[in-house]
């Protein structure tokens, strides 16, 4: 799954929890009157032009009146301390109302950098609320996720740094192979969700479910096709391009190159740092089956600097 399709599907998940955010993240007065509250296009191109897309905007236009900006940080970005204000601001004006622009951080890093942009408005009018990952609840009981699976999964994202047993990610995964078993998802929407329930997993558990799971089959050997498609395709075509004899040559010299780019791409999205013998090995590999071993082993990986095996 893309960056920008997993970013998509966290929006969603939004959308579909706004009040259980909003009591998360404290907003008890607003929470009530969320499920009544109307998506409304997320660009502000109409009052300025400016290039400022934030990632939901969600308006209740019934007494009282407000909207929330929802933004889903999954890395700090310095922009966004101009961002944010300017979002609020501009929805205030568009709307009429007051609001609040709630900030979903994933990693409590970027929960720090959050609430210090968060602080530096509190003295205004202007609300900017940081969602804190312990006040999520982190224990469910399978009716409540069989009741709110894109809550439980909402909770399991923000909940990833803090969990120590696979209790939670066990629920949501046998949910989820229900509802792909009666139809309720494709196999497209089960594997985003999967992937975002390995993303969120404790390692340990991941690691455990990957092995004896063949339920996730389809997604694992989707995340190998992927890379090996991202690694292959410049040199056939290069091969191709060139002719049999020598562009094959050339043309998998290049294409394994390739490949080697798309494990360190991996290996970034993740924020997973390799050592610098083990980017020299990634260098000089010419063996597909292992940089595919490769590509898989990271995808179990959690710590911040890896070696490869």
């Amino acid at each position: 799954m893309s960056v920008s399709r997993q970013h998509a599907l966290m929006a969603k998940l939004f959308k579909d929890n706004l009040p259980t955010l909003l009591r998360w993240a404290g907003l008890e007065e607003l929470a009530p009157h969320a499920h009544r509250a109307m998506i409304v296009d997320p660009t502000f191109e109409e009052i300025m032009p400016v290039e400022s897309r934030t990632d939901v905007f969600m308006l209740h236009m019934d007494d009282p009146p407000f909207f929330v900006i929802g933004e889903i940080q999954t890395s700090i970005n310095p922009k966004k301390a101009e961002d944010w204000p300017w979002y609020w601001i501009q929805a205030n004006r568009r709307e009429r109302c007051d609001g609040v622009l709630l900030i979903v951080p994933l990693r409590s890093s970027i929960i720090r950098w959050a609430q210090e942009i968060a602080g530096a408005w509190k003295s205004s009018p202007l609300r900017i609320e940081v969602l804190q990952p312990d006040l999520v609840p982190e224990h469910w009981t399978e009716t409540a996720v069989q009741e709110n699976l894109s809550a439980a999964l909402m909770g399991l994202l923000l909940r990833s740094e803090s969990l120590v047993d696979g209790a939670l990610p066990d629920l949501i995964l046998q949910e989820l192979k229900k509802r792909r078993r009666t139809g309720v998802f494709d196999q497209s929407a089960f594997d985003d969700y999967i992937q975002l329930l390995m993303d969120s997993a404790p390692p340990s558990w991941r690691s455990q479910t990957l092995e004896y799971n063949m339920a996730l089959e389809s997604w694992t050997q989707q995340q190998r096709d992927e890379s090996r498609a991202i690694g292959l395709q410049e040199g056939l075509e290069r091969g191709r391009e060139q002719g049999l004899e020598q562009g094959l040559e050339q043309g998998l010299g290049e294409g394994l190159e390739a490949f080697r780019r798309a494990i360190s791409t991996l290996a970034a999205r993740r924020d997973l740092h390799l050592t610098p013998s083990s980017i020299a090995r990634l260098n000089a590999c010419r063996d597909l089956d292992q940089l595919l071993q490769w590509h898989s082993w990271l995808l179990e990986q959690s710590e911040t600097t890896v070696e490869l095996p």
